[in-house]
């Protein structure tokens, strides 16, 4: 099912300051009411957004997520942000962090050639910008 923040239109416009310390977390933290006040660490991992498809809702807030089902609790290599649009190729998603000019955009997170899918272990590389990485936070 997840969590839909039904403003993402707006928000894929490019005008909108980045939320809170302009991580990305904090973006939807800031504008989903369900997930407003939850750390992370409450946070577990739903649907795989891309065999789900057209099935995910716009705005749906999605991340990436270790191996057993919970957002990594690191610096960086994990990555959360909102559905516009669901396609083979890959996500459109709104999404925010500190180095992009302290706006809230919209961009194109693809899937990945398979060599590059995923890792021996079945990890994924770069998985902030790996589109088969993300699932529906629940």
């Amino acid at each position: 099912m997840g969590h839909v923040y039904s403003g993402v239109d707006e928000l894929a416009k490019g005008q909108t300051p980045n939320a809170g310390s302009g991580e990305c977390v904090d973006l939807i933290k800031e504008y989903v009411s369900g997930l407003r006040g939850r750390t992370t660490a409450t946070w577990r991992a739903g649907n795989w957004v891309m065999e789900a498809g057209n099935s995910i809702r716009r705005g749906t807030a999605i991340a990436t997520f270790d191996k057993n089902g919970r957002y990594p609790q690191r610096h960086t290599g994990q990555h959360a942000a909102l559905v516009v649009r669901v396609m083979d190729s890959g996500i459109w998603v709104v999404d925010q962090w500190r180095n992009n000019g302290g706006k809230i955009t919209m961009r194109l997170i693809r899937v990945p050639p398979p060599r590059q899918q995923r890792n021996a272990d079945g990890s994924f590389p770069n998985a902030s910008n790996n589109a088969l990485a993300f699932r529906v936070i629940e």
